[in-house]
C-alpha cells in the first residue's frame, strides 16, 4: 500500500512516538530521539508519496508502511544493542578505576 502525507504523519506519531519539528525549508519533518538511538528524522515530501528517513549516516526513501515499520525497528534494535555494549564498557572502565584506587 502506497502511503501519503497525512496518513503517514498519524502513523509516525501514534505508532512510533515521533513529534513534529519545524524546518527552515518548509518540508514537514518528524523526529524521534532517545539516549540509545540518538535521532531519527522523517521528512515528508508533498510531491512524492512516501518519506525520507535519516538515521545517523543512513538515508532511505520508503514508500510503504511495512517498509517504514521494519526500518525503524531495525534501527532501534541496532541502537539498543550498541548502547548496551557501550554501557557495559563504561561500567567495566569505572570498576577498573575504582579497584585501582583501593588499597589492599
Amino acid at each position: 500500500m502506497m502511503i501519503m502525507g497525512t496518513m503517514l504523519e498519524k502513523y509516525l506519531r501514534k505508532e512510533h512516538g515521533f513529534w513534529r519539528v519545524k524546518t527552515s525549508d518548509g518540508r514537514r519533518c518528524y523526529c524521534k530521539h532517545t539516549t540509545a538511538l540518538g535521532g531519527i528524522f522523517a521528512y515528508i515530501d508533498q510531491d512524492t508519496p512516501g518519506m525520507t528517513i535519516v538515521a545517523g549516516n543512513i538515508t532511505m526513501h520508503l514508500d510503504h508502511v511495512a517498509e517504514v515499520s521494519d526500518f525503524i525497528a531495525r534501527v532501534e534494535r541496532a541502537a539498543a544493542r550498541d548502547y548496551h555494549y557501550l554501557v557495559q564498557a563504561l561500567q567495566r572502565s569505572r570498576l577498573a578505576r575504582t579497584l585501582r584506587t583501593m588499597t589492599l
